[in-house]
């Protein structure tokens, strides 16, 4: 029961991003059923005042529903907070992680790793669509690698 209520708060809370009193995430009545368009001619965020407030960005016609976007999230983001992907998602992203295991028989491991980590190639990255190619981890320098010993290394 604990689980299954944690769960629907989380899925509900907007997350104010603000300062001060304002930092963290609300439950905010009606605006946790406003449903997800990325082109939402909706705002929503913390209010000068300290509150919570939706604006419209544009004009809404009569009898059309009220849409917010929940953000540039990938479909992996989505899923995970609002149990749906949109699709199609401009944002949706796949993340790879390079990584070079020791075979018995690949004799040049070590020095396919060494390129790697002196190329600052051994580090996540994520590919998508609207962002392109780009790293989402930090590299791991030549030192840090020396430093995780063998245990670590073959992780």
């Amino acid at each position: 029961a604990f689980r299954d209520a944690r769960l629907a708060v989380l899925s509900r809370t907007h997350g104010l991003g603000g300062s001060g009193a304002m930092v963290g995430d609300a439950l905010v009545p009606v605006a946790d059923l406003l449903n997800h368009d990325g082109d939402a001619p909706t705002w929503w965020g913390p209010s000068q005042s300290g509150g919570f407030e939706l604006i419209a960005t544009r004009p809404i016609a009569a009898g059309t529903p009220i849409t917010t976007s929940y953000g540039d999230k990938s479909s992996r983001e989505f899923l995970l907070h609002y149990g749906f992907a949109p699709d199609p998602n401009p944002m949706h992203s796949v993340e790879l992680q390079w990584s070079l295991d020791r075979a018995a028989d690949d004799q040049l491991a070590e020095v396919k790793r060494g390129v790697l980590i002196s190329l600052d190639l051994y580090r996540g990255f994520r590919f998508s669509a609207a962002r392109g190619f780009g790293a989402s981890g930090r590299p791991i320098r030549a030192q840090e690698w020396d430093a995780l010993g063998e245990d670590g290394q073959d992780r």
